[in-house]
Order: C-alpha cells, then structure tokens, then sequence
C-alpha cells in the first residue's frame, strides 16, 4: 500500500492538493475492501492530514487572487453614490476578490446619469475610490453593452466593414456610359437577424450615420449564365446565404457536393476587369462587346452594426476587428496591446489546429503600455 501511494505522489507531483487527496481517496477505498488487514505508513497519514488541513485553511480563508469576482452591471446610469458604496460592500462582506464594471441599457428606461456625462464621470471616481478603500479589484468593460468594442466615438470609416455588390445586366455591341448603382447604406438592418428593420434597430446604427462611405473593390465582367438570361434562379451554392455570414449555421457546415451545370459555370479567362472604366463618381465607360454581360460592381462599406446593450449616451459604430489603426481608435483610456504580435500568435495557432497539428498550452506576456486618450482625463 505505501509503495503504491509513494509511486503516485511521485508521478503526480505536480498535480494540486485536491487532486492528490482525491488520488489518496479512491486508493483508500479501494483497498478498504480487502480481507486483508492494511496499515497506512505513518508518514503518509501525516502528510494527509496536513495537506488536508492546508486545503481546509485556504478554502476558508482563500487568498486575494484566489477569490471569486463578479460582473457588475450600471443599468443605464440609474447611479447613487450610496448605492455603490452598499453594493462594493456587499461584495466585500461575501468574499468577492474584485469585479468588472459594465455600462449596458437593456429593457430599461433611462437614469439620472448617462455614461460619460460629468454626473456619470462623478460616479465612476467614486467607484474607483471606494474600489480601492476596501481592496477590491476592478476592471472596466472596454465599451457600453457587452457585445464587443464600439460607441459614440467611433467613425464609419473606422467601423466594421462587409463586402458589398450590385449587379446589371447589358446586351453588346453598345457604347454604354451610365452612372451604376450602388447598395443601400446598412444591409443588415433588413437583411440579418430576423429581417425586419423595427427589430434590428437594437443591433444597428441609423443608415444616415454610414451613407456616403462605399468604398469600390473592383468592377467585373462576365457572360450572363444561361438560367438567368431565361428568367429562371440562378444557379447558387446551397445554404450560401449562411455561409457568406448572412445568417447563422445552426448545423455544422456542410460542402455542397453537386456537379455544377456547364452552362452555369463562368470561366475565369472569360471574366474582364474593367475597373479602370469607372471614374471617380462611379460612372462607368465602355465598348460593351457582342454578347450578353453581367456588370459586377464590388465594394466594401460599414456593416452600421452598433455596440449592444448600449445605454444612454453609449451607443455607437462597432469598431473594424481588421484593422488596428480603428482598433486603437476610441477616446477613451485604454491598454495598447501590441497588436500585431498578438494577431500573429493567434494566427500560428490556427494554422496548426486548421493541420490537425498538436497545440500545447502556452503561456506568452506581451508589453503593454498605458495610452491616455483626451476624455479620460475628465474625473
């Protein structure tokens, strides 16, 4: 029995306390079942009872880091003082170690506060005073609501972006110069979620705050497939709408194994770039060839997806993932993480889980500094 129990300390012996007891445990149990009578070394029951008494001490009296911490909500700046000294201490008197501050504005009216007015700034010192009197930890969500990063402060131009197009069909030879269409400013408020505009408005921003920013990719030509010059739908890939992030897959994705018909397939030496066609103000000249066309004008432009459950006074353009100079762009205090390493970790990891390679657990501090905006400066 001894010789078993030191061979698992030893294997084990970087596993925590509770997990060695419960080693410990299930051999105990295990041989307690035996005719034979067994006597445990003495120096092994020792080291049970103080690892027990170790592991009974710190769950009683946990240590600062070791302690729970909370999300805590201001539900749009309905604010006291007093208030936020009573819920800080109620934390305290339960053994909460700290908390993270959220700003959100869900399902209810607003308060006497809005974020970021002088009253709210009034109360966020507060908070962090009272804070530091009674030794909790604080952290501050990086935006209102809780969806990702974004408010006020943001521009379209720094928000996130999508891929964009519209399509016209020409019949050549013909001389063509006409101005092309462009797409409406935020698809999304009535295309994603559950199509309907009312609804959507808690997701995105109004589609005067974004109109004005398309952005041209490039402007494609290409033999109308057959289909469509019948009239019938056009051949597409199924659940395409899903996969273009449309929508969510709410089955795992699955490749669309149909043989694609001849007269649907357009040949890459069959598409012309014409982008040096259109000018500036998005008039497009050109000596459409004979044939039937299939004019492709694609673009980019803001999503107008905002920051959600945003309060009074916080809600804004969610900020561009793809682009660190927007990433870095909010008026607020924030850490300036370097991003480009982080990304490029990030990217190293998923490239091996994508090659079914082995991941191990890593461990990697990067530098970060302190970068003051010009509003956190208000107390």
């Amino acid at each position: 029995m001894k010789y078993l129990i030191y061979y698992l300390e030893n294997k084990y012996r970087k596993m925590n306390t509770i997990m060695k007891l419960f080693i410990y445990m299930l051999v105990l149990l295990a041989v307690s079942g035996c005719k034979q009578n067994v006597s445990v070394d003495a120096s092994v029951s020792n080291l049970i009872d103080k690892q027990s008494e170790w592991a009974a001490s710190e769950f009683k009296n946990p240590k600062d880091e070791s302690k729970i911490q909370v999300w805590y909500h201001w539900i749009n700046g309905h604010l006291s003082k007093d208030g936020i000294t009573k819920d800080l201490e109620a934390m305290k008197d339960v053994g909460i170690g700290g908390f993270t501050n959220f700003n959100v504005g869900e399902g209810t009216l607003p308060g006497n506060a809005p974020v970021y007015s002088e009253e709210w700034w009034d109360f966020f010192s507060h908070l962090k005073k009272e804070a530091k009197r009674l030794g909790l930890e604080m952290g501050v969500m990086n935006s209102p609501g809780w969806s990702a990063s974004g408010g006020p402060w943001n521009t379209p131009d720094n928000a996130m972006q999508e891929v964009v197009w519209t399509e016209k069909q020409l019949v050549g030879p013909v001389k063509f110069s006409e101005q092309l269409s462009i797409p409406m400013p935020g698809l999304g408020l009535s295309r994603d979620m559950k199509r309907d505009t009312i609804i959507n408005q808690r997701y995105y921003m109004p589609r005067n705050i974004t109109k004005g920013y398309y952005n041209d990719i490039a402007l494609l030509a290409f033999p109308t497939p057959k289909s469509e010059l019948e009239g019938k739908k056009p051949y597409k890939i199924t659940k395409w709408w899903h996969k273009a992030g449309y929508s969510k897959l709410k089955k795992p994705y699955v490749r669309d194994t149909r043989t694609t018909p001849e007269t649907e397939i357009v040949n890459l030496n069959e598409i012309i770039d014409i982008t040096d066609k259109l000018d500036s103000e998005g008039k497009l000249k050109w000596d459409v060839p004979e044939g039937n066309w299939t004019i492709l004008r694609v673009g980019y432009q803001p999503t107008g997806r905002s920051n959600h459950p945003a309060p009074l006074g916080g809600k804004g353009l969610e900020v561009d993932k793809m682009s660190v100079k927007a990433f870095m762009h909010p008026k607020l205090s924030s850490v300036k993480q370097p991003t480009f390493e982080m990304g490029q970790r990030s990217a190293e990891i998923l490239l091996k889980l994508i090659n079914e390679e082995k991941v191990t657990e890593q461990t990697v501090v990067l530098n970060g500094s302190l970068n003051i905006r010009q509003s956190s400066l208000k107390q």
